[in-house]
């Protein structure tokens, strides 16, 4: 496998067992990677899922407990974990292709407003840019994607603000590579994520609905995102979030993420 054709699936699956809808997405979507948050299963669980579908070995690399989990059909040996945090919400992995060049993989599951103000996350998130900073100064190159549900929609400050994510909604402007503020020089990230807001996408106009009394109700939110350093958005051929699994789908009758159905967030695609 090249680094041009890597494929990545990402889920929060809000704690449910949910092995099945795991395989047929991995097997539609010819996944070399299955990224998971809130998996409470036992990873040898959904392996032998992913197995049983015929898709080639697929295996767990990483620590049991973790709130984000990897499965690779990578041989063993090519993902090295990099760094993991306490709280079990951020694994940043070295992965190696050979012969291509090699990728810094950094999967999240951030915590949640419910729990934390804006401020608290953003602030939160100043620690995580600096652990990738870490390994990618280690690593010698910034071959870095971001995935996971950040907990935030691409508006909000842990993400657009130039000492948190810096991750902005152009090639254009992320092609700078980074931006200096007060004498402090922050590295972009490209946030494609911004294209699926609205109705006039080809797809579900978010990965996760909320309604509440408030009077700034976004209802639909994009919490579940892939960011890349400018180094690897030109190499992005395809991302999409995705109403059904291949076979079943993961949306309620309004079109919705379907609790009932699965999660009460959307899964995304994304090739590379």
């Amino acid at each position: 496998m090249s680094l041009g054709m890597a494929s990545f699936v990402f889920w929060n699956l809000s704690g449910k067992p949910l092995h099945d809808h795991i395989a047929r997405l991995a097997k539609t979507h010819e996944a070399d990677f299955v990224l998971l948050a809130e998996c409470t299963s036992d990873p040898r669980e959904i392996e032998d899922s992913l197995n049983r579908a015929n898709l080639g070995e697929l295996h767990f690399t990483g620590i049991r407990g973790m709130k984000t989990l990897v499965f690779t059909r990578l041989k063993k040996g090519s993902v090295v974990d990099k760094f993991d945090d306490q709280m079990g919400r951020v694994t940043i992995r070295e992965v190696r292709f050979d012969p291509s060049p090699g990728i810094i993989l950094v999967v999240v599951h951030l915590p949640d407003r419910r729990n934390w103000s804006s401020l608290g996350q953003a602030i939160h998130v100043t620690s995580l840019v600096r652990d990738i900073c870490r390994v990618e100064d280690e690593l010698g190159h910034r071959r870095t994607i971001l995935v996971g549900d950040l907990n935030m929609n691409p508006f909000d400050d842990g993400v657009f603000g130039a000492e948190t994510l810096n991750a902005v909604s152009t090639r254009d402007i992320a092609q700078r590579q980074e931006r200096t503020v007060q004498g402090a020089i922050c590295r972009f990230f490209y946030n494609p994520m911004w294209c699926f807001f609205g109705d006039r996408t080809s797809g579900p106009p978010g990965t996760f609905f909320h309604r509440s009394p408030s009077s700034t109700e976004h209802y639909w939110n994009i919490l579940d995102q892939v960011l890349l350093r400018p180094t690897l958005m030109d190499n992005l051929v395809d991302l999409k979030i995705l109403e059904t699994d291949g076979t079943l789908t993961l949306v309620d009758k309004n079109g919705r993420p379907g609790v009932a159905e699965a999660s009460d967030h959307l899964p995304l695609i994304f090739r590379l």
